[in-house]
């Protein structure tokens, strides 16, 4: 079977771009009349869930396959998860540095099953959360505009994540779970406009996480406290006490994580450690990124996200003429109107979120990828909420379904066939080929759950051993460079090998490895404190490709 898919990439194409088709045409089986027989099953919610399922999986399984990191980011949320399992406190076991602790300790969720945390386990997690947050979308627009709205609004979403073969976007990256957690405080808001009042806390709760999730996703998180502070002084129905209350239970909702998570560092006594890497340092951070803007040829280099793109943006803007042109003139609902001008006020602010750290990163698109997504389905919903107001319009409502069907998937669809998937061509050869010279050093002698300390930024050695973290860094990107606090994060990594006494240091600076490749000007020595501790108190067992690891003289064992 891999072995054919291998040779005929092209039929895997065409397989997922007809599973694709099959659920533009579930989607379109609402506006059939018909409630009893078969048709009463092709116009199922879940049979429509249940094929879009498959095509995920159909399209994605050959990247989940794939045995390396798709980008270090993965490799190192994934290093710090096997860690977390063992050694839980944020900024003493692990430092996820602007990622946050909630990215890697969602991916412990394996763990709980009896799994390892591997490339592939962290990428079937990347799946859960993406389909969370398109679960979220689709009950959102479902809420507040019917059936077909709802499932018209994820195809286009939906379309991009089976097809799309960028790494950036085929891996576990920071912006997932935020993501997720925006969409659910969305719902959330939602629920609560519809006067549900406890999905305010709801709200809240996910809100409040974001900040833990990904710094810069908490942009996005204050344009959304404020969408909701305008939310509630405009939600009919409310006494001037509720007006205040609401305010007031939303804040404390949102306080709720950022209290758990301070008390586990005071409690933990790592306070210093806390507000000099995920405040001060930041900054700092930034200031030394100065100037690497995000073009619009970034925003544009990726072809699926650019096709993607340019459909979201179409689809609203052909909405919004056809509100303008049909609607009934007159005042409408705020529950109708509210959520795609929410949206759009989201997307220069998720623009804004991805400058800011002046390293742009394709995975950071997934900070606009949402708000578009949305803008788009709230649209139609609402172009199609005027429509059935107006019997004599809702025959159009056939004609604007399937043209979004058709703009939402065929693009994308063309894309999947024509262009490269590099991940066939190789499946067999992941499953078969030997580990590369470094990795099969390494398991020659580290073994799961020992210690082991890496100089460089090569963290999927971890996650290839099953090795937990012998500092808290997966990665010495600070260590190594003199621009963020270099004294501070020398004297801790120090301070970690002491205290933590890992069995192995690895020192990754070698012309293989990503980033640090020059040992003469990257290396371990260069840091001669450090220097010093390796000489009196590891000896050198083993070298591969320039890679030196070393173990603690005191593990070694006689002979």
């Amino acid at each position: 079977m891999l072995e054919w898919l291998d040779a005929s990439p092209l039929a895997e194409a065409v397989l997922t771009s007809s599973l694709l088709v099959v659920v533009a045409l579930l989607a379109l089986s609402v506006l059939v009349s018909r409630e009893s027989g078969p048709w009463k099953i092709v116009r199922s919610r879940w049979l429509f869930i249940a094929v879009a399922i498959l095509a995920v999986f159909a399209s994605r399984w050959p990247s989940i396959l794939y045995h390396l990191d798709l980008s270090p980011s993965e490799a190192q949320m994934a290093a710090q998860a096997i860690t977390i399992r063992h050694f839980p406190v944020p900024w003493k076991s692990y430092d996820g540095i602007t990622a946050g602790p909630f990215d890697s300790a969602v991916l412990v969720l394996p763990a709980l099953l009896g799994l390892h945390v591997s490339f592939g386990m962290v990428r079937l997690i990347a799946i859960a959360l993406f389909g969370g947050t398109l679960a979220f979308l689709f009950a959102i627009t479902r809420t507040l505009y019917g059936e077909l709205p709802a499932r018209l609004g994820v195809l286009l979403p939906l379309a991009f994540f089976c097809f799309v073969r960028t790494p950036d976007f085929t891996s576990y990256s920071s912006e997932l779970l935020p993501m997720f957690f925006l969409m659910a405080a969305a719902y959330g808001f939602v629920q609560f406009s519809l006067s549900v009042p406890r999905a305010l806390v709801f709200a809240g709760l996910a809100l409040g996480c974001l900040p833990f999730a990904n710094l810069q996703s908490s942009i996005l998180g204050v344009a959304m406290f404020f969408i909701a502070l305008v939310l509630i002084m405009r939600r009919a129905g409310f006494l001037p006490e509720e007006r205040l209350s609401s305010p007031i239970s939303l804040v404390a909702s949102i306080s709720v994580a950022p209290l758990f998570v301070l008390t586990v560092v005071i409690l933990s006594k790592v306070y210093r450690d806390f507000y000099i890497s995920y405040v001060e340092s930041v900054p700092v951070y930034l200031h030394s990124n100065c100037c690497k803007t995000a073009t619009f040829a970034f925003f544009t280099e990726d072809a699926f996200f650019r096709t993607f793109a340019a459909a979201s943006i179409l689809i609203a803007a052909a909405a919004a003429v056809g509100i303008v042109l049909f609607g009934p003139a007159g005042p409408r609902p705020t529950v109708r109107w509210f959520p795609p001008v929410a949206a759009i006020v989201l997307v220069p602010v998720a623009i804004y979120a991805i400058e800011v750290p002046q390293t742009p990163s394709q995975h950071y698109l997934y900070l606009l990828f949402w708000p578009l997504a949305a803008t788009a389905a709230f649209m139609v919903g609402y172009l199609l909420a005027e429509f059935k107001t107006d019997r004599r319009l809702r025959v159009i409502s056939i004609a604007v379904g399937a043209c979004v069907a058709l703009v939402a998937c065929v693009p994308l669809i063309r894309l999947n066939v024509t262009h490269e998937n590099y991940y066939l061509g190789r499946l067999q050869q992941n499953l078969e080929n030997a580990p590369d010279p470094v990795t099969a050093m390494l398991l020659d002698h580290v073994k799961p759950g020992d210690r082991m300390a890496i100089w460089g930024w090569m963290p999927r050695y971890f996650v290839e051993t099953g090795a937990l973290l012998g500092t808290r860094d997966a990665v010495t990107e600070f260590q190594i460079e003199d621009r963020v606090f270099p004294t501070y994060y020398r004297a801790r990594y120090l301070e970690d090998m002491r205290n933590n006494r890992p069995k192995f240091f690895l020192d990754a600076v070698a012309p293989d490895s990503y980033r640090f490749k020059d040992w003469a000007k990257e290396g371990h020595q260069t840091f001669h404190d450090l220097s010093d501790l390796i000489d009196s108190k590891y000896t050198l067992v083993d070298e591969a490709n320039g890679a030196l690891l070393y173990e603690r003289i005191d593990a070694v064992k006689p002979g």
